[in-house]
């Protein structure tokens, strides 16, 4: 059926006629349509509005309001505590939404993630900051095949398993960035003799989470952690207030060779193992953040940047920003031997008075 005649100077007529069918790009609008539309005195006070239109609801309310009628499609949604019978009358006018920010839901895995699977297709970014949803389920439900998302966070309170958790990058092939915060993802089960050295002293520890590369090969073995099968495409990786070990840590960065910044801050458990397997699976990295990580010893800063001055190794970061890390002198000479030509903005601060300026004057 074609669509209706319009008058092209009528305010009414543009909202209801024109602006839907040249967002539905599934229908075959006649040029002539478009071009009534652009000619019209009104177009740019119309288009841009009702074309990307950002709402916020942070406080409760009993009505979602209904903005259909004026052909407004939201692109950039934040809401907070949002529940089940809201989102039947939100997930109408925001089926072409490109960020959902959501705090403290309160709507179930089910709804929640039904409405985000239907709007896969425009959905670029989505993060859920809330205690109420568990993180176990939501994820599970989100790691579901067909997704398109290039950005996701999830953050709040429970327990997300180290199974969902890698499985997160590897079924969502399109994300770019990806954040975590507040969850606790429980220790790996040590089932053979390899992955018991992983638990023994942090310098024994070390020597099994440094990454090889293969001769002749472009492939990345990890030990004790699975081989990389499809590279993601995240560069961005964000990470605060996660209880999780270093071997874990790994199995994610593994996952994530573009990775071009990471930002760390109060993890819990974490030893800095992880930190050499950066040097080879993420040779990209420019951008690294660590702050409050009291758990790091020094003795992990120094190994990290006594390696990154190794020639084999291509580790170029351009912004560093370290706070109340247990950093000491010889730490910072291996930084500023390795990093200097490279660094573009660099931040140490709150830390002990274990640091000198030995390697400020070498």
């Amino acid at each position: 059926m074609p669509p209706p005649p319009i008058d092209p100077l009528t305010f009414l007529d543009i909202v209801d006629n024109i602006v839907p069918h040249l967002l539905d790009l599934d229908k075959n609008v006649p040029v002539s349509l478009a071009c009534a539309a652009q000619v019209c005195k009104s177009w740019n006070a119309l288009y841009t509005p009702f074309l990307w239109c950002k709402i916020f609801i942070y406080s409760h309310i009993l009505k979602m309001p209904d903005f259909r009628r004026q052909g407004i499609h939201v692109r950039q949604v934040d809401v907070a505590s949002l529940k089940d019978p809201q989102m039947n009358h939100f997930a109408p006018f925001c089926n072409l939404v490109e960020s959902l920010i959501l705090w403290d839901c309160m709507t179930s895995v089910g709804k929640l993630i039904s409405y985000v699977k239907s709007v896969e297709s425009s959905l670029r970014r989505f993060e859920l900051a809330t205690v109420k949803v568990d993180a176990e389920k939501l994820v599970s439900a989100w790691v579901a095949p067909s997704n398109s998302a290039t950005a996701g966070g999830v953050s709040g309170g429970g327990e997300l398993t180290s199974a969902s958790l890698e499985a997160l990058p590897k079924a969502l092939p399109h994300l770019e960035s990806l954040h975590l915060s507040w969850v606790r993802i429980p220790k790996l089960a040590i089932t053979s003799d390899s992955d018991r050295i992983q638990e023994m002293s942090e310098s024994d520890a070390a020597t099994d989470t440094v990454a090889e590369e293969e001769a002749g090969h472009d492939v990345l073995v990890l030990h004790n952690t699975p081989p990389l099968e499809v590279p993601t495409k995240i560069t961005y990786l964000s990470i605060q207030g996660i209880e999780m070990d270093d071997r874990i840590m790994i199995q994610l960065i593994s996952k994530t060779p573009r990775l071009a910044t990471l930002l760390l801050s109060e993890a819990k458990h974490l030893t800095g193992n992880f930190l050499e397997t950066l040097l080879v699976i993420c040779p990209e990295l420019k951008r690294l953040t660590i702050a409050v990580c009291d758990v790091i010893p020094t003795s992990a800063y120094t190994t990290f940047f006594q390696s990154a001055a190794d020639a084999d190794h291509r580790l170029q970061l351009e912004k560093l920003f370290l706070e109340q890390c247990n950093m000491n002198g010889q730490a910072l000479y291996y930084l500023a031997s390795s990093q200097a030509d490279y660094f573009l903005d660099v931040t140490i601060c709150l830390s002990d008075d274990r640091i000198t300026d030995t390697g400020i004057k070498d």
